[in-house]
């Protein structure tokens, strides 16, 4: 029989491996199991503190992978500010009383998504009207850069049109968006027996 241990959160009794290990505990395994620790763990980044915690990690995160600097005020400089906003406080009951819905949670938006987190750059939202924004912006070809706008021509060289992205093009005209990329590379003379290239 597979050894296990009752959990002092919920008092029911699981197999070992439904703990994490610990050095500390006498069998090397936590007290509380992994599901009660992961309940704790969501309670905790659903309060505002919490919450705020976890936009500012975030906000590092990608700002290291877009390769931006990071952001230019602290977490406590983040926290006063956000706690000293009603709009922050309606956002967050609001999000509370939906459940914690995933699209009210309240989140930060960058006014302009070509630089990092700056005092100046960022607006309080929901996670929501976030994305629906970073969304707009890939589709109307504004963010340029992520997106690289894209010309197509006929083989005698005359333009048909121009797509915002080589995504958009693939969408539009039916062809392949590896194809596509290897003409605007210029790996390939055509695509389709189109040419695209990059603007």
């Amino acid at each position: 029989m597979r050894e296990g241990k009752e959990c002092i959160e919920c008092g029911e009794y699981k197999l070992l491996d439904m703990f994490g290990k610990h050095s500390n505990c006498k069998d090397g395994h936590k007290n509380q199991c992994k599901s009660c620790i992961a309940i704790k763990v969501l309670a905790r980044k659903q309060t505002k503190i919490g919450l705020i915690k976890n936009i500012y990690t975030h906000q590092i995160t990608r700002s290291r992978k877009r390769l931006h600097l990071l952001p230019e005020y602290t977490l406590e400089e983040l926290t006063g500010t956000l706690l000293g906003m009603d709009a922050f406080h309606r956002l967050h009951k609001n999000w509370r009383l939906s459940g914690y819905e995933t699209a009210l949670r309240p989140s930060i938006d960058r006014l302009d998504n070509s630089i990092g987190y700056t005092k100046k750059n960022i607006q309080l939202t929901t996670w929501g009207a976030n994305k629906s924004n970073g969304y707009t912006t890939r589709k109307n070809g504004t963010d340029t850069k992520r997106l690289k706008p894209v010309n197509q021509f006929t083989l005698d060289g005359e333009f048909i049109r121009n797509y915002f992205s080589m995504s958009e093009a693939a969408r539009q005209t039916g062809i392949a968006q590896g194809g596509i990329s290897q003409c605007c590379l210029n790996k390939t003379k055509t695509a389709g027996k189109f040419v695209f290239e990059f603007t």
